[in-house]
């Protein structure tokens, strides 16, 4: 979120290379973006600090106060909003016009945190996915095809897409790309 379009339009076009991410939705004004946020809960928050009305700091205080926690990156043209980015649990900090070496960096850090809280992958899902959902989605972290995955179960594809439907229902991911964001093997 950011309240200069130009600002928004660049965020979205540097994260188009990355393709393990979804783009839930942007917005120019606080006041429109908080429901959004809400109702989408991403799980990263790109936003900027300084805006009108209202800054980032101010939206990122509401949206915790209703018991969400997403992983915030704010993006400012101001380094002056530093300590109080970090001291508001703030991920990251970038400065427009934002680098893509700089997002590079952060983004492999957004890997790594996740590496790192999802390393007990296996206890988590041992009470969510089936023994098959586990085999199809360990194939997936592996990056393996649907034909593959069909081949190596001995199992139609349709099955294996049956499989991944429930699988991203039951983690409620949004596609399959985001099982590798998620949950990436260790040292990917």
């Amino acid at each position: 979120m950011d309240d200069n379009a130009h600002a928004v339009k660049q965020i979205e076009k540097l994260m188009l290379k990355y393709d393990y991410f979804r783009h839930a939705g942007s917005e120019t004004s606080p006041e429109k973006a908080i429901p959004l946020i809400l109702s989408q809960r991403p799980d990263i928050l790109f936003i900027d600090v300084e805006m009108p009305v209202m800054t980032g700091l101010d939206v990122v205080t509401k949206i915790q106060k209703e018991g969400y926690l997403p992983l915030v990156i704010f993006v400012t043209a101001y380094e002056k909003y530093a300590v109080q980015a970090i001291r508001k649990a703030a991920f990251d900090y970038l400065l427009k016009p934002v680098d893509k070496i700089e997002l590079d960096m952060v983004i492999k850090r957004l890997r790594e945190y996740y590496a790192k809280n999802d390393a007990s992958v296996d206890n988590k899902l041992v009470s969510i996915l089936t023994h098959r959902e586990k085999d199809v989605f360990e194939m997936l972290r592996h990056c393996m095809t649907s034909i593959e995955i069909a081949e190596r179960l001995n199992i139609s594809p349709e099955t294996v897409y049956t499989y991944r439907r429930r699988i991203i229902k039951k983690l409620n991911l949004n596609s399959t790309r985001e099982i590798l964001v998620r949950y990436p093997l260790p040292g990917k």
